[in-house]
């Protein structure tokens, strides 16, 4: 990772959850789904209905579409039992996790890169891709609404000045981008904004460009 440079993680469900085929018997029961749901064993999932979620490893599938949730595998469960017995009405869904940031890419460059998991041999396994080519710097602003409740944001601040996670109702995205290649003779010298933060890059005859766009955060609690 490239120093001064942020780094941001995301967790979502993929696609549309299978719903649940049979009521589970108890909180440590096995999950029944349809048999064509694409889930693999080491699988991190999310069972939810309308008012409760637990999220689980995936740690065997001694039937299609039977779901154990043991104590066990990596990273693994802490304990066997989910809050509550979920029915008819809730879904399993896939976890998608994807963490974002600057490093040096194949090319010798800085790179936008990926981190991703995925289930291999019954563990959830890192996998590092570079993505774009010439993102020279990732800053990231919060949003937190702090002073009313209106889930507008009051003020913007970097994640180690945030006062209550709960409050976070934006995230202000920055990147400070370079063309690959070097182009005629003046050098650029350029100290770049982004996000409110100085970045003073290498002087080359690489152009630069700030891009900044604000996300509003969905489903607040």
């Amino acid at each position: 990772m490239v120093a001064n440079s942020d780094a941001i993680t995301v967790r979502y469900l993929e696609g549309v959850g299978s719903p649940l085929t049979a009521n589970m018997t108890a909180e440590t029961g096995n999950v029944q789904i349809g048999a064509t749901n694409g889930l693999a064993l080491g699988d991190i999932v999310a069972v939810n209905d309308c008012s409760s979620a637990d999220v689980l490893q995936v740690t065997a599938i001694p039937s299609a579409g039977t779901l154990s949730h043991a104590a066990s595998g990596t990273p693994g469960n802490s304990v066997s039992s989910l809050s509550k017995v979920y029915e008819t009405d809730a879904t399993v869904s896939r976890m998608g996790t994807a963490r974002y940031f600057v490093g040096t890419g194949a090319a010798g460059g800085p790179s936008l890169f990926r981190t991703r998991f995925s289930a291999d041999g019954g563990n959830s396994v890192p996998i590092t891709e570079e993505l774009v080519e010439g993102v020279e710097s990732l800053q990231i602003l919060y949003g937190v609404d702090n002073v009313n409740g209106d889930r507008a944001p009051d003020t913007y601040v970097d994640a180690a000045n945030v006062p209550n996670w709960a409050n976070v109702v934006t995230v202000r995205v920055g990147l400070l981008m370079r063309t690959v290649d070097e182009y005629g003779p003046v050098v650029d010298e350029t100290v770049y904004t982004v996000n409110g933060t100085p970045v003073d890059p290498l002087n080359d005859r690489r152009r630069r460009r700030v891009f900044e766009t604000t996300l509003a955060m969905r489903n607040l609690q």
